[in-house]
C-alpha cells in the first residue's frame, strides 16, 4: 500500500483553509499519495488530515496549517 495523505474539504474544514492545505501537501509530496476527502469528523477543530501508513494504518490530525505540511510528511516517510 502507497502513503497516502487524505485531506478533508468538507465544508467546515473548507473555511478554515483546507484548500490551501491540500495544494501544500500535493506540492511537497514525494512518494506519497495526496487526495481530498469528505468529513473526517473533526469539525470542530479541522482541518483536518489522515496519514495512511504502507501497512494499512492511519494517524488522524487536526488543527492542521501548511506549516505542518514538512514534518507530518517526514513522520509518514517513518
Amino acid at each position: 500500500m502507497q502513503p497516502t495523505v487524505s485531506v478533508c474539504q468538507d465544508k467546515s474544514c473548507g473555511r478554515k483553509g483546507s484548500a490551501a492545505l491540500l495544494a501544500a501537501f500535493e506540492e511537497a509530496a514525494q512518494g506519497a499519495c495526496v487526495q481530498a476527502s469528505k468529513c473526517q469528523g473533526y469539525c470542530k477543530v479541522g482541518p483536518s488530515v489522515r496519514l495512511h501508513n504502507r501497512q494499512g494504518g492511519y494517524v488522524q490530525y487536526a488543527a492542521v496549517n501548511t506549516e505542518d505540511v514538512e514534518e507530518l510528511l517526514d513522520e509518514l516517510k517513518q
